[in-house]
């Protein structure tokens, strides 16, 4: 118990001695009685100050203490909240699972020919870049979203994470042999605004191409 809680005691009984001193020094003795029995009231009112007194500050104490949590729970339910929306989004863009390269036997005639114009595409955009230089999978799927977007999204239902089309991407680019050689690893931003690795190529000449 803290000091200042022993305040009322003091305050409390101070009085009761000092005024039973002077009861009893100048009261007759069949007056002590009552005079006892007003001592007795008023010491426990005293107590029952002291125990509102105790009780309040526990209380005091318990409402700031539960207070961080208050807003630590609302925080972390708002952070679900915009985690579901994520997760929707997420599902509404990568719906569809992985029914092409090797998930299934026998793919749909219509999802082989989106993916036929996929590889087509992109073994175009390799064309047009320059022979003798160097260029990574993130420099082909943003040249997929600027000139050919529609292409792009067609095929992104096909796979269950942006990380798996884009190691699709890079495969396909990778099979151009005829086109580019391996040139070990890139470390570039990609279409989330953020650095990560990828695979290099090197545009083959175009003497190297005929070959």
């Amino acid at each position: 118990m803290k000091k200042y809680y022993l305040a009322p005691v003091f305050f409390t009984l101070f009085p009761v001695v000092s005024f039973a001193n002077t009861a009893f020094a100048e009261s007759e003795t069949r007056n002590r009685l009552f005079i006892i029995i007003i001592i007795l009231l008023i010491f426990f009112i005293g107590l029952l100050m002291i125990a509102i007194h105790i009780l309040l500050a526990l209380r005091r104490k318990n409402d700031s203490a539960a207070k961080p949590m208050e807003e630590l729970d609302y925080t972390l339910l708002y952070m679900d909240e915009a985690g579901a929306e994520l997760k929707e989004l997420y599902d509404e863009i990568f719906s569809a699972p992985a029914e092409i390269d090797g998930n299934v036997d026998t793919p749909s005639h219509e999802k082989r020919s989106k993916f036929m114009e996929l590889e087509k595409t992109i073994r175009k955009l390799v064309v047009d870049i320059p022979a003798g230089l160097f260029f990574d999978v993130h420099v082909i799927v943003e040249k997929l979203l600027q000139e050919h977007d529609g292409v792009y999204l067609t095929n992104v239902g096909q796979y269950t994470s942006a990380a798996q089309y884009h190691a699709k991407i890079s495969t396909i680019i990778s099979q151009e042999t005829a086109l580019v050689e391996m040139a070990g690893k890139s470390y570039s931003k990609n279409i989330h605004e953020k650095f990560s690795e990828c695979h290099l190529f090197k545009r083959k000449s175009t003497t190297a191409a005929k070959v």
